[in-house]
């Protein structure tokens, strides 16, 4: 999935678009863990891009009917 599409999708949010990333990793945050925790993941592996799958009602998708 390129990161622009991932951008555009309600259920993910790429930490930092990296188009030349060699590899695209998703998170599945446990229950009652915040999607934002792994946002800084990626200072530490530039060559992975980071995508966070956001659950209904939680962040920024609160409002979404679960």
């Amino acid at each position: 999935m390129a990161a622009n599409q991932a951008n555009s999708h309600p259920w993910f949010e790429v930490c930092h678009p990296r188009p030349t990333a060699k590899y695209q990793v998703f998170i599945f945050p446990s229950a009652g863990q915040a999607g934002h925790y792994y946002r800084e993941w990626d200072k530490n592996f530039p060559e992975y891009e980071f995508s966070i799958v956001i659950y209904p009602g939680r962040g920024s998708r609160f409002g979404d009917k679960l």
